[in-house]
């Protein structure tokens, strides 16, 4: 008896610091993931960290991030133009196949589970995707399994909202494998839906976190965007005011400025010679852009 209640003891023990390295393991990767993206400022950069990290962080095998955007939608019988609101489809993969998906657009509406999410502004968790009630606002689109081979199980799809609490997008992370699983092990193995389990509290926890972090480097970078392209108009306007005064010099402060980037990107792609290893950041090409060329 005596030693029935040590072992049980023990094994609860062992299940606390099983636990315990796990929370502390995401509660490390929520941070690291904050330092990443403070530090990246391209949107096609910040989805691919927030996906890598995501399927990293909850053990998941897929996943796919929607943003919102209004698209034109030109009007015969008005001659104003009118603007719908979308979800674009702008990154998807998975480790089965390696595949990726992006630049779909999908309706706003309640009928699927990212619009659904995007329009509520609430999480949904689901564990399995060909079970949804058929009384549900929203069902999963199995057209996507077909196109790509790929099965659908398990999925938590949480809203990136911004700091105003309007919705940028969607995170969908899918199939949370059983540790220890074939699939889990190998990912060149066939997925099966017995290598799969649904997601926990804990992980809708630390991916809302993670989507609040996704939603504000996105704004960020969108800002910076912004900034630049309102620079760039500045200094075309002042480049075309100032050369309007002797239209024999007209164009050349472009001229320049674009046979400087040239010379300078055919340095940064020099593969051999004096320039090889001689590198040009973005924003060094810029400011050689910007440069005075007088």
């Amino acid at each position: 008896m005596a030693k029935r209640a040590k072992r049980d003891l023990k094994t609860q023990e062992t299940q606390e610091a099983s636990h315990e390295s796990l929370r502390l393991q995401r509660y490390r990767s929520l941070v690291d993931t904050g330092i990443a993206l403070t530090r990246e400022k391209d949107i096609s950069r910040i989805l691919d960290i927030i996906i890598d990290r995501a399927l990293e962080a909850t053990g998941a095998d897929a996943a796919s991030i929607f943003l919102t955007e209004n698209i034109k939608i030109d009007s015969v019988a008005n001659t104003q133009a009118k603007y719908i609101p979308v979800l674009r489809f702008h990154r998807s993969t998975n480790r089965r196949n390696g595949k990726t998906y992006q630049n779909k657009i999908l309706q706003l509406d309640k009928a699927s589970i990212a619009g659904w999410v995007a329009i509520e502004g609430h999480a949904l968790r689901i564990d399995d995707c060909y079970n949804i009630e058929p009384s549900a606002d929203f069902q999963f689109n199995h057209d996507v399994d077909r196109e790509s081979g790929y099965l659908t199980v398990s999925m938590l799809a949480v809203p990136m909202m911004s700091s105003n609490s309007k919705i940028r997008g969607v995170l969908q992370i899918i199939n949370k494998l059983r540790p220890g699983s074939s699939a889990d092990l190998d990912h060149h193995k066939a997925m099966s839906k017995a290598d799969v389990v649904p997601f926990s509290d804990e992980d809708e926890e630390l991916m809302q976190a993670f989507a609040s972090q996704a939603s504000v480097a996105i704004e960020n970078a969108k800002l910076t965007e912004d900034i630049e392209n309102l620079f760039e108009s500045f200094i075309r306007a002042s480049v075309t005011a100032i050369e309007s005064r002797d239209p024999s010099t007209s164009g050349h402060s472009d001229r320049v400025a674009v046979f400087t980037v040239e010379f300078a990107r055919a340095v940064h792609q020099a593969d051999d010679g004096p320039y090889k290893g001689f590198e040009f950041t973005d924003a060094q090409m810029r400011e050689l852009r910007y440069a005075d060329p007088s």
